[in-house]
């Protein structure tokens, strides 16, 4: 992330002479700067700037399909991303395949109707992110 600069405002003591008009248009310029400033000096995160929801489940893969849970932001879902996926076994084994998943938005749920690349009749914990 680059650096920000010192200062998160303009004031109008730092002109010489500016009209009321240039003090009007600084003052909401420093309305919008202020929060603007606060939010990418703290990083900008999933939770607290984007409209998203974290989901997490164990499964067995084609026992327990379809995934289905309770959508938790507001508007339609354009996306479930996959964001993590791993076999639940004593043998840690990396997936080697690409993995894909098939969903779709119904009555306030995210199905999760399918997910390729998988073992089946296998456990697997999953996280995806819909936004």
């Amino acid at each position: 992330m680059s650096n920000l600069p010192e200062y998160e405002r303009i004031r109008a003591e730092d002109f010489k002479e500016p009209t009321d008009n240039e003090k009007k248009i600084l003052t909401y310029l420093t309305r919008f700067m202020e929060p603007v400033y606060r939010i990418l000096k703290q990083g900008i995160t999933l939770n607290d700037n984007i409209s998203a929801q974290v989901f997490t489940t164990e499964s067995f893969m084609d026992v327990n399909l379809p995934i289905q849970f309770v959508k938790n932001i507001t508007g339609k879902a354009t996306a479930v991303l996959l964001a993590k996926i791993e076999e639940i076994a004593s043998n840690y084994a990396p997936i080697t395949s690409a993995v894909s998943i098939n969903w779709r938005e119904e009555s306030g749920n995210i199905i999760i109707d399918n997910i390729t690349g998988l073992t089946a009749l296998k456990k697997y914990k999953m996280t995806v992110v819909v936004i």
